[in-house]
Order: structure tokens, then sequence, then C-alpha cells
């Protein structure tokens, strides 16, 4: 560790927030696809500036690094929300029907994403150099 440079030490960190944010998707990711009766064929952590999560027609999710500093409550929410969009790849009534279905508390994570994701966001880039 001392032999790295400060860049090496900062891509250390990152891989290691991102490791430790896929440990608890993975964990929590079987109760929602069962939930919901759909199935993410992969999942990548990576930076995203913008947004929180996407998820494509054919089940690959992303997920912003910046969920690594987001409360574990938050992380479900971003999981249903992106796993609902198997069913609805749109933001209907019935996409938002199907997330309540799977985490009913949905509304206060999102006010949540609002009120304090910036700081999140902020982290991640001030982690990565950004």
């Amino acid at each position: 560790y001392a032999r790295l440079d400060r860049d090496g030490r900062r891509a250390l960190l990152v891989r290691a927030l991102a490791d430790r944010l896929k440990q608890e998707v993975e964990a929590r990711l079987p109760r929602h696809t069962e939930a919901l009766g759909v199935a993410a064929q992969r999942c990548t952590i990576k930076v995203m500036e913008s947004r929180w999560g996407s998820m494509s027609g054919n089940g690959r999710m992303s997920l912003a690094l910046a969920l690594a500093f987001a409360p574990l409550s938050t992380l479900d929410y971003v999981l249903a929300h992106e796993l609902a969009h198997l069913h609805e790849p749109n933001h209907s009534k019935a996409f938002w029907a199907h997330v309540a279905r799977v985490f009913p508390a949905f509304r206060h994570e999102r006010q949540r994403l609002v009120r304090e994701g910036r700081r999140w966001m902020g982290l991640q880039r001030a982690l990565v150099g950004g």
C-alpha cells in the first residue's frame, strides 16, 4: 500500500467500495427478484453522474457507485425500481404498482434520494477524482 501513488490508492478504494456494494446487492437481490418474478442477468457497479441505476431490456442492471454511501433501505428501493423496469420499461402507474408491491415505502426513499442524493453523488465524485 505504501508504494502506491495517490491515484493507485484511490483506485483501490473505489474497487473496494464497488466490491462491497456488489456484495450488498447480491445479498438483497434474490428477495426482490423473487417478489417481482424477474431476474437480473448481470449487475455492474459504475460511476454514474446523474442516475442511480439503469436496467436494459435483457436484464443487465447498472448501479451508481454513489449508492455505497446511501442507507441500505435506499439501495433496496433502487433495486426494486430497476427490476420493475423488466415488467414496465416506463414510469407508468403499472410500473409504480410493481415497485410498491415489492417496496411499499418507496415514496420515502424517493424523497431521501432527492434530499440526500446530491451529497452521495458528491462523495462519489470526490472519491473518483472528478
